[in-house]
C-alpha cells in the first residue's frame, strides 16, 4: 500500500534565504564563465553558483519549456530537517526564479527531475521520518505545478515481491521519468525482505503516483541475490523501458553495469552486463546515465574503478544490448551521463581528475564511432564535479555539479556552454615541384579547413623559410575547406633549400591550434636547367629533360622539375633554358 510522509514546504519567502542566502548577501557569488581561453564570456557561456550556509547538492537537470532550467538534489542549508529535497528553477541564463525545499524532520534528498506535460515537475528520491541509516529510506515521488508548489506526493513501503505483498525493508527512488500516458516510471534501489540483499527496483504509477505494478530484479548468479541498484531509466520508443545501474558480480565482490530492457508491463525482454578487468582485478563498474539513441540502442555512461584509481566509461550497444563500441577516459576522468546529439554524435558529461570536488567540468564531444572530435574544461570553475548534463534546444550544453571552493561546505554548480566549436586546420601546402631554377616561378597549393561549427574570419599566412611570400584573409563556412593556388617567383631567393610553412592565425576560443600550422618538406632553388638538384646542369639533366619533352601535366612521363619554366609542360623553351646554363655549376 502507498502511503503518505507528513512534510513541511517551507514558504518562498522562508526557503529564498535558505537556497541562496550566500548570493542575497554576496551577489558576486553569482560568477561569469572565465573561459579556458581566457576571455570573460558572460554573454555565451556562464555558471552560476548556489547554495547556502551548509552542504548542497544537485544531481539532476532539466531544460525547461520556457529556455530555463530546473535542478533537484539536496540542502543542509535550512529546511524543515537535517536535510531537504531541494528544488531550484532558473532562467535562460541560470538567474534564480524559485526555490523550495520539501522534507521531514531527518534526512530526506532528491536524485532526479523531469518537466512535465503540464509545466509542473516531477521529482523523486527518498524521505526519511524515522531516524538515521538506510532502514528508514523510502522512495519519494513529489508532483508540483509550474512554481514548485506541491501538489501531491507519495511514499512506496511495499512490493509485490516472491508472489505476496511484502513491506520493504527500504528503498531509494533513483529516476523518474513521465511516460506517454501521463504516470510515472520510477526506478532505484531496494531491499525487499531483511534475509535479501538490495535490488532494482521499477515502480510504474498512474497520473497521481499511485502504483500500478512494480518488478524487482536481483542479480542472480552464484549468489542468489546479489546487490544491485540502478541509477537511470526511459521509456523506449516501443512503449518499454531502458534501466541501467550496478550488480554485483555473479562470482560475488565487484559489480558490473547491468542494463535491462522491459516491455511496458515490466517483464524482462533482455538485460546484459558490462564489466573490465584490470590485470589480476576485477574492475567495479556502475552505469550512472542511459539513454535510447536514433538507431534504436542505448548510450550508457558511467564509471569503472580499479584497486587503485578510476575512469569515466562509455557503452554503445545495439538495439538488443550489444556492445557497438567503447570509449575509456583516462584514469581519474570521471563520466556523469552521455547523450546523443541534435547532429547524430554524441556528448559525454564528466569532469577532470579528482575526487568528488577537486577536478573542473569536461565535456567531450565524440563521432558515431566513439572517436573523439573535440573537448572543452571548465577551468575557470575549480573543485567542481559534473552530476548531470544535456543538450539545450539551442545546440548547447547544460551541466550540473557539486562545487566546493574551499574544499568545505558543498554548493552547487549549474554551468551553461554554448557549444560553438573554433577549431581551424592547415591540411596542406605543397609544391608543383621541389626543384627551381633561380628566377623562376613555381606553382603552390593551400588548403585550409574550418573543423568547428561556427563561421570564421582569419589570416593564412605562407613562408619560405622565414620570409612571407603569401597572406590572406579567408572566411570559410563551419565544417568546409578551401583551396587557394598561388605562384612563388623565386627571383629574389638564394639559391639553396627552403622550406614551407603555412599558418593559420587562431581564432579567438579556438581549443586546439596544433594543426594550425603545416610544413612541407624541401625545396631546392638552383640553376636553371639542374633538374635532378646535383648543383650543375649536365648531360644527365639534358636526357631527363629530353626523355619528358613533349609531355603536359597528367601525362605518364611527365616529370615537374623539367617544366622549368612552369606552363605546364615541357617543350622547346624549357629545352632553351637548360641549353642556355650547360655546364653551369655553384
Amino acid at each position: 500500500m502507498n502511503g503518505e510522509t507528513q512534510v513541511k514546504v517551507l514558504s518562498m519567502n522562508t526557503v529564498k534565504r535558505s537556497a541562496l542566502l550566500a548570493m542575497l548577501l554576496l551577489p558576486t557569488l553569482l560568477f561569469s564563465l572565465l573561459s579556458v581561453w581566457s576571455e570573460v564570456l558572460s554573454e555565451e557561456e556562464w555558471y552560476r553558483i548556489f547554495g547556502g550556509s551548509g552542504e548542497d547538492r544537485a544531481s539532476s537537470v532539466d531544460q525547461t519549456g520556457d529556455g530555463g532550467y530546473v535542478f533537484a538534489g539536496m540542502t543542509m542549508s535550512s529546511g524543515a530537517g537535517y536535510s531537504d529535497v531541494w528544488l531550484v528553477k532558473t532562467d535562460s541564463e541560470g538567474n534564480l526564479v524559485w526555490n523550495t525545499t520539501y522534507g521531514t524532520t531527518v534526512y530526506d534528498q532528491g536524485f532526479s527531475v523531469k518537466q512535465t506535460t503540464d509545466g509542473g515537475y516531477v521529482v523523486v528520491g527518498y524521505c526519511n521520518n524515522k531516524g538515521y541509516g538506510y532502514a528508514s529510506h523510502k522512495p519519494w515521488l513529489i508532483k508540483t505545478n509550474e512554481n514548485g508548489e506541491m501538489e501531491w506526493h507519495k511514499t512506496f513501503n511495499e512490493t509485490f515481491y516472491e508472489g505476496v505483498n511484502q513491506t520493504v525493508v527500504w528503498g531509494e527512488g533513483h529516476s523518474v521519468k513521465q511516460t506517454i500516458d501521463g504516470g510515472f516510471i520510477i526506478t532505484g534501489v531496494v531491499q525487499p525482505r531483511g534475509d535479501r540483499s538490495a535490488a532494482i527496483w521499477l515502480i510504474k504509477t498512474d497520473a497521481f503516483g499511485n502504483k500500478i505494478w512494480d518488478r524487482v530484479f536481483h542479480g542472480g548468479g552464484v549468489l542468489p541475490y546479489c546487490a544491485a541498484y540502478a541509477r537511470s531509466l526511459q521509456q523506449t520508443t516501443d512503449g518499454g523501458y531502458i534501466v541501467a545501474g550496478r550488480k554485483q558480480s555473479v562470482l560475488g565482490g565487484n559489480g558490473d553495469i547491468w542494463l535491462i530492457k522491459v516491455d511496458m508491463d515490466g517483464t524482462v525482454t533482455w538485460n546484459r552486463t558490462f564489466g573490465k578487468m584490470y590485470e589480476d582485478y576485477s574492475g567495479d563498474e556502475t552505469a550512472f546515465s542511459v539513454r535510447q539513441t536514433s538507431d534504436g540502442g542505448y548510450i550508457v555512461a558511467g564509471n569503472s574503478y580499479s584497486s587503485y584509481d578510476f575512469r569515466g566509461w562509455v557503452i554503445k550497444t545495439d538495439a538488443l544490448g550489444e556492445q557497438v563500441w567503447e570509449l575509456t577516459l583516462e584514469t581519474s576522468n570521471s563520466t556523469c551521463a552521455a547523450q546523443q546529439t541534435a547532429d547524430g554524435k554524441y556528448m559525454i558529461f564528466g569532469h577532470t581528475p579528482g575526487a568528488w570536488y577537486s577536478g573542473c567540468v569536461r565535456l567531450i564531444k565524440v563521432d558515431e564511432n566513439g572517436g573523439k572530435l573535440w573537448e572543452k574544461l571548465v577551468e575557470d570553475l575549480p573543485h567542481c564535479a559534473s552530476r548531470d548534463g544535456l543538450q539545450t534546444s539551442d545546440g548547447g550544453y547544460v551541466v550540473v555539479g557539486g562545487y566546493c571552493p574551499g574544499l568545505g561546505d558543498a554548493d552547487v554548480a549549474l554551468v551553461y556552454v554554448n557549444g560553438l566549436i573554433h577549431n581551424l586546420a592547415v591540411a596542406d601546402v605543397a609544391a608543383s615541384k621541389s626543384v627551381i631554377g633561380q628566377g623562376y616561378p613555381v606553382n603552390l597549393s593551400l588548403t585550409v579547413l574550418n573543423q568547428g561549427n561556427y563561421t570564421e574570419n582569419f589570416n593564412v599566412t605562407v613562408y619560405v623559410n622565414a620570409t612571407a611570400i603569401l597572406t590572406q584573409t579567408i572566411t570559410l563556412n563551419n565544417c568546409s575547406s578551401t583551396s587557394i593556388s598561388f605562384v612563388w617567383n623565386t627571383t629574389s631567393f638564394a639559391k639553396g633549400t627552403y622550406v614551407l610553412k603555412a599558418v593559420a592565425d587562431a581564432v579567438p576560443r579556438e581549443t586546439n591550434q596544433t594543426d594550425n600550422i603545416f610544413i612541407y618538406g624541401n625545396i631546392f632553388v638552383t640553376v636553371p636547367g639542374d633538374v635532378d638538384g646535383d648543383c650543375d646542369v649536365d648531360i644527365y639533366d639534358i636526357v631527363s629533360m629530353s626523355g619528358a619533352y613533349g609531355s603536359k601535366i597528367g601525362d605518364e612521363k611527365f616529370i615537374a622539375n623539367c617544366d622549368l619554366d612552369g606552363d605546364a609542360d615541357i617543350d622547346i623553351y624549357d629545352i632553351v633554358i637548360a641549353s642556355g646554363n650547360y655546364a653551369e655549376s655553384w
